[in-house]
């Protein structure tokens, strides 16, 4: 096995434990779909406590910057926000989620909700991730990509995890 593998590794496991740690599993649901012989399995990550799978890569990120002792910034159109805000809680982390002004009131309302630097900048998610990194440039704190970051990935991937985990046996 190769470093790259190893630290893939590693970084999956870690994200696993902190997503064990703060979030039960979600359900897995049986669906026979019609002309099909095998079933489907449905994942209700839509039931997690803000409503999407951005969650879990929140979580393994902010756990791993707070492992560091490094801050995060983000940048997020809502969901990924809403996750890091949930991560930065659960974890005692210091967060700042910049999101456009733009963005959905809903988000906007909820992510008001958590103990979080939040910042509304520009008109446009790129604007706003261009305003996150600064602040993280800046700050030297640790940027979180919703959807370019290790950790954030790794924290994903749990989600296959649970499945090879509640899917009966002989499917």
């Amino acid at each position: 096995m190769d470093a790259g593998s190893v630290n893939r590794e590693a970084r999956l496991a870690d994200a696993v434990a902190v997503v064990r740690a703060h979030l039960d599993p979600t359900p897995l649901v049986r669906v026979d779909l019609a002309g099909f012989a095998a079933p489907a399995f449905l994942k209700l990550e839509g039931l997690q406590p803000t409503g999407s799978f951005k969650v879990r890569g929140a979580l393994a990120a902010v756990a791993a910057a707070a492992r560091d002792g490094r801050p995060v910034v983000t940048a997020s159109a809502g969901n990924h926000g809403l996750g890091v805000a949930f991560a930065a809680t659960r974890l005692g982390a210091p967060v700042t989620v910049v999101v456009p002004e733009t963005a959905s009131a809903a988000k906007i309302e909820a992510l008001r909700g958590f103990d979080i630097d939040l910042r509304l900048i520009g008109t446009g998610y790129d604007a706003a991730e261009e305003a996150a990194l600064t602040i993280a440039e800046v700050s030297g704190a640790q940027f979180v990509s919703g959807y370019a970051d290790p950790d954030v990935i790794a924290g994903q991937a749990t989600i296959a995890r649970e499945i090879a985990d509640h899917v009966p046996p002989g499917f």
